[in-house]
């Protein structure tokens, strides 16, 4: 991911919401370093049933420390 949005502006934080009836958006965001940050219960219907609504966030702080700072897009 590239980290234009960091680098460009002095956003403190960045996150981002799903569903927990979405495993490959929740896998993507843990890779990059955002943790659950919140957790509507049931919230959401979707095919298949009632899901979960999740939030996960990174601190600026935090994006810094990890490998996704910096590197630019392929």
């Amino acid at each position: 991911m590239d980290d234009l949005l960091v680098r460009r502006t002095d956003t403190l934080r960045l996150d981002f919401d799903t569903f927990s009836g979405n495993p490959g958006m929740i896998a993507v965001g843990r890779r990059l370093g955002f943790a659950e940050e919140g957790r509507f219960r049931r919230a959401r219907r979707w095919p298949g049933g009632v899901h979960d609504a999740v939030v996960y966030g990174v601190l600026r702080e935090e994006w810094d420390q990890t490998d996704n700072a910096g590197k630019q897009p392929d």
